[in-house]
């Protein structure tokens, strides 16, 4: 019975040859999995880098964009305070004819207008020219 076992025990087991080859294959595969792995992680760090360089790239675009549209806000600004000045002296020319138009509208009722309240509405209506031409 000891027999038995013994060659029960020889055939459940590799010779050693077999399991050197298979170690030796196991240790190839092993080793392309390594280099493998060192490709991949070098390929990553060259990604990396070369997507920091990007967008170092993009932001500075970014930066100039920035400091063009600060331009552009600070020129808005300029004509938004332009136009309150032509609509605020739009205001007063529009007061001003419109005081005229009262005077006007009064002298007509009158049976005889001085010469000097007439030339005053004359200057008050050059004045309304002119501001409006300037």
């Amino acid at each position: 019975m000891v027999n038995k076992n013994k060659k029960a025990e020889q055939q459940s087991t590799f010779p050693q040859n077999q399991v050197l080859t298979m170690l030796e294959s196991m240790n190839d595969g092993i080793e392309i999995i390594a280099e493998n792995q060192q490709g991949l992680k070098e390929d990553l760090n060259e990604f990396k880098m070369e997507t920091r360089k990007n967008f170092k790239k993009v932001n500075q675009h970014l930066k100039k964009h920035d400091k063009r549209f600060e331009q552009v806000d600070k020129r808005f600004e300029q004509v938004d305070k332009n136009f309150q000045k032509v609509f605020t002296s739009l205001a007063e020319i529009k007061q001003e004819v419109k005081d005229i138009k009262q005077e006007l509208n009064e002298m007509k009722n009158q049976p005889i207008i001085k010469r000097e309240e007439f030339e005053l509405l004359i200057k008050r209506v050059e004045r309304v020219e002119m501001s409006i031409e300037s």
